[in-house]
């Protein structure tokens, strides 16, 4: 049996604004993760309830901006 790849997420054309509120599917498409990648990730997210996640863009940013390695000179 062969199996069709999934269907492409739709990818934003602009960032989301930093106030805006994006629900796992919509976060995972603008990072460009699978959903179950960004729970895994440790992307910070409200828990409105034991089912629903929300992540703010402000803090998915300040996220990212943790994330970032700062290049290591050798020999120092």
């Amino acid at each position: 049996m062969i199996r069709k790849p999934a269907p492409a997420l739709p990818v934003p054309a602009v960032p989301p604004h930093p106030d805006s509120v994006l629900t796992p599917q919509e976060c995972a498409s603008w990072l460009k993760l699978e959903r179950r990648a960004l729970q895994r990730a440790g992307v910070p997210h409200l828990r409105l309830s034991h089912k629903i996640r929300r992540y703010r863009v402000r803090d998915v940013l300040a996220w990212l901006d943790r994330q970032a390695q700062s290049p290591t000179v050798h020999g120092r």
